[in-house]
């Protein structure tokens, strides 16, 4: 079998988040060899072949451990479980899609399998966990922290030291005020106005931003 060569990689997940960042990743030198979707996706996408996850296509590219690989799942928990397996299996972490207009101050602390679109700009002792989402567009100040697993929607920004906690979500457009704690699991809706910490399991909406339910 022919072996995956350093500048090849294989994305897992075939809807819109995925082509994006196919198309990071072959801006930042990487030639996409193929998206892996769920049972009965296929065709596809920015020209390269979608395989089924239990075909034996798909089957021969895990078996090289060599393997470079993308997890492009926007949902946290969905991503958190296909990157567990695959750590497990292939013995290594995903690559980063870094997109090359994204302006990172060199204080930065990145982990792995994070995706960072275009027009990002991130500032000096900001520390980014494991597969984090940074969508287009978004600011995150000086000494900000993502958990792993967050997400940053479009638009968005944060001002200095803020903590986004794992599996959290901050949307489209919103605003959040310095040293404000993110909580596990909460959801911060598009447009709003943080100025309060956001518990746990809450969405919060509005501004200011105010609790409208909680999932835990």
């Amino acid at each position: 079998m022919k072996r995956v060569s350093p500048n090849e990689v294989v994305i897992f997940g075939a809807a819109g988040h995925a082509k994006v960042a196919a198309d990071i990743l072959m801006l930042s030198g990487y030639k996409v060899i193929a998206f892996i979707g769920k049972k009965g996706e296929r065709g596809k996408i920015l020209g390269v072949a979608v395989l089924e996850e239990t075909g034996p296509a798909a089957a021969k590219l895990l078996a090289d451990k060599n393997m470079d690989y993308f997890v492009a799942i926007g949902d946290n928990r969905i991503r958190e479980k296909v990157t567990a397996r695959l750590q497990k299996l292939l013995k290594r972490k995903p690559v980063n899609a870094v997109h090359p207009d994204a302006v990172i101050s060199q204080y930065t602390e990145i982990g792995t399998g994070n995706f960072i679109n275009c027009g990002v700009k991130i500032n000096a002792g900001a520390r980014i966990g494991n597969s984090v989402c940074i969508n287009t567009s978004a600011t995150v100040d000086h000494d900000c922290v993502f958990e792993d697993f967050s997400h940053l929607g479009p638009g968005a920004h944060l001002a200095g030291r803020v903590r986004v906690g794992r599996y959290a979500s901050v949307w489209t457009g919103a605003v959040v005020i310095p040293k404000i704690f993110i909580g596990r699991d909460a959801v911060v809706g598009a447009g709003a106005c943080v100025i309060r910490n956001v518990k746990t399991g809450d969405l919060v909406a509005g501004v200011p931003a105010k609790s409208i339910a909680n999932k835990k």
